[in-house]
C-alpha cells in the first residue's frame, strides 16, 4: 500500500440516497427534462402574482388575468411541494423492498483512495475512477460527494469517519487529488 493510500469502510441506506438526491436537487446541479418549464411557470406565475396584488390594491374587483395569475402560483407552489414529498417516499419505497437488500448500492463498502485513483470494493465488486474522470468533489454537513457526473456520485457518510478532523482531513485530500488531475488536463 502506498504512502497516500486512505481507506475508509462504510455502507449506505436509504436515507443516503435521499440525501444526496436532496442535495443535487437543491444544488440545481442537475437540470431534468420539467425543472426548465417548472422554473419558467414560477417565475410568470410570482410575476402574475405580483401584478394580481398591484391590481388588487388599485381596484376592488379582480381582473380574470389576476384569477389566472394567482390561480398558476399557487398551482406551482402545491405542485412543487408534491414533489418533493412524492419523491422522498418513492426513493424510500423504491429501495426499502425485500427484493433490493442484495443490492450492489447497500453492501458493504472499503473505499480506498489514492493520489490517481478511487477505488470502491465490495463483496462482489470492485470498480476504480481515475481522478482525471471526477467532475468535482463537494460536502455538505454529513456527506462527501465525488461527482462522476451531475447526478452520479460516489456518497461518502460522515458516520465512516472517526472524527470530524478525519472527515475533514479526507474531504481536502480528495479535493487536492482532484485538483491535480484537472491540472495535469489542462497542462497536457
Amino acid at each position: 500500500m502506498a504512502d497516500d493510500t486512505i481507506e475508509i469502510e462504510y455502507q449506505l441506506n436509504t436515507d443516503d440516497l435521499i440525501a444526496f438526491n436532496s442535495y443535487v436537487f437543491k444544488r440545481k446541479q442537475y437540470e431534468c427534462a420539467y425543472c426548465k418549464p417548472l422554473k419558467l411557470m414560477m417565475i410568470f406565475s410570482v410575476a402574475g402574482a405580483v401584478l394580481s396584488s398591484v391590481s388588487l390594491t388599485s381596484t376592488i374587483e379582480l381582473s380574470k388575468l389576476s384569477f389566472v395569475f394567482i390561480g398558476m402560483f399557487l398551482g406551482v407552489v402545491v405542485l412543487t411541494l408534491l414533489i418533493a414529498y412524492l419523491f422522498e417516499n418513492s426513493t424510500k419505497e423504491m429501495y426499502s423492498a425485500k427484493e433490493n437488500k442484495n443490492l450492489h448500492i447497500f453492501m458493504k463498502k472499503k473505499l480506498e483512495i489514492t493520489s490517481s485513483s478511487i477505488k470502491e470494493k465490495t463483496k462482489v465488486s470492485e470498480v476504480a475512477y481515475q481522478w482525471l474522470t471526477t467532475q468535482r468533489v463537494e460536502k455538505d454537513q454529513e456527506y462527501i460527494f465525488v461527482f462522476l457526473a451531475p447526478c452520479m456520485a460516489s456518497i461518502i457518510p460522515k458516520r465512516a469517519f472517526k472524527s470530524e478532523e478525519e472527515y475533514e482531513n479526507f474531504y481536502q485530500k480528495c479535493v487536492e487529488y482532484h485538483k491535480a488531475a484537472e491540472e495535469e488536463t489542462t497542462d497536457a
